[in-house]
């Protein structure tokens, strides 16, 4: 080999080696380039955004993170503009790996004087009916008591929000009252159940509310007017629902019967009545919800799962009476029965007969991401 081929092998290791640490990327159109890191895992975006600061800037880019986001499937936010997409990931990433491990951070309220009864929740905001009369608002964050509301005669048992700052609430003293949360004034009361008014629901403007006079009510909450008022329950209706909808209405009864309502007409289109058990023979329907075609609803220490197109029971639970082995986590925290529970995507609030509220937060951040 002559001196000239030594000297072109030498000149292309050289270009090779320069080739080798060269930033590709930066090379590349941007358009290109983004085409590339769309391709990459999560874990390698992370990676890849520690090469230097043009490829962190690259990695880190808004429109990049959104389609991670997307391709996890978590649910896209519709209350508020999400500015940074790749903390929103990280913050769902670590809340879905905090779930699957029952790692939270548990966080007590206490304000009431008498058991608390009911919760809603709207963005940053808790509030909390209770059987001292009283509604409180609470920062979910923080944990810190915003305000009290008063006004109700007697224990208030239902809670809605309407809108941000709109709060409707359901009493023993036979009304519902809408509360403006920011002023902390009542701004009407809805009258026309003639006994307490155990639970409501309500989906865009439609209220349904159930009480011990055996009657279900639907009311437009934009006028506060009475639409419907539905018979059937032969006791005290303690629990109702809507379907998104705003189709058909649910209701649970001291009858132990489930009724499905028409809310165009007024009508009752089914009754489901649990099957008997000895255990829970002589309980009312306390408690229903409904989600995609499919029913919830419980009676002392039984929870049923209906199909509400099929009317049939396709399962039921009832882990409360005796063993937890089958339940995917147990949350601990309040020294007496828990009344009512909600949960976000991040936590599990629950109330109790001790007058406190526990909040379970399984968006505390890991190391994972």
């Amino acid at each position: 080999m002559g001196w000239w081929e030594h000297t072109l092998l030498d000149s292309l290791k050289t270009e090779f080696k320069v080739m080798h640490f060269r930033d590709f990327l930066s090379q590349l159109p941007e358009q290109v380039a983004m085409k590339i890191l769309h391709y990459l895992s999560p874990l390698d975006l992370l990676r890849a955004s520690q090469v230097n600061k043009h490829w962190h800037a690259l990695c880190s880019r808004n429109d990049v993170w959104f389609i991670k986001y997307k391709e996890a499937e978590f649910a896209i936010p519709k209350t508020h503009t999400v500015t940074d997409w790749k903390n929103a990931y990280r913050s769902k990433y670590c809340a879905t790996l905090n779930w699957k491990k029952g790692k939270c951070k548990p966080l007590q309220l206490l304000g009431h004087g008498a058991m608390v009864t009911c919760l809603a929740i709207q963005e940053e905001l808790l509030a909390s009916g209770s059987r001292d009369k009283t509604i409180q608002i609470w920062n979910l964050p923080s944990g810190l008591h915003v305000k009290t509301l008063e006004g109700h005669r007697k224990g208030v048992w239902g809670l809605q929000f309407f809108t941000d700052n709109l709060l409707v609430s359901a009493s023993y003293d036979t009304t519902i009252k809408i509360w403006n949360v920011r002023l902390g004034d009542c701004a009407r009361t809805l009258y026309g159940h003639d006994g307490p008014v155990w639970s409501i629901a309500l989906k865009e403007y439609v209220l349904v509310s159930g009480s011990q006079d055996k009657l279900v009510k639907v009311w437009d909450v934009r006028r506060c007017h009475l639409l419907h008022t539905m018979k059937g329950h032969t006791q005290a209706v303690f629990a109702v629902d809507v379907d998104s909808t705003i189709k058909q209405a649910f209701s649970g009864s001291a009858d132990k019967s489930i009724r499905i309502w028409d809310l165009d007409t007024g009508t009752c289109l089914r009754a489901l009545c649990p099957t008997p058990l000895t255990s829970v023979s002589s309980c009312a329907i306390t408690s229903i919800s409904f989600d995609g075609g499919y029913l919830a609803c419980s009676a002392g220490n039984i929870v049923w799962l209906y199909s509400v197109t099929t009317a049939k029971c396709l399962q039921w639970f009832d882990h409360h009476k005796k063993s937890y082995k089958e339940s995917l986590q147990t949350l601990r925290g309040a020294s007496a029965g828990v009344t009512c529970t909600l949960c976000d995507d991040t936590r599990v609030i629950g109330a109790s007969k001790d007058n406190s509220i526990w909040i379970w937060d399984f968006g505390i951040a890991t190391r994972t991401l």
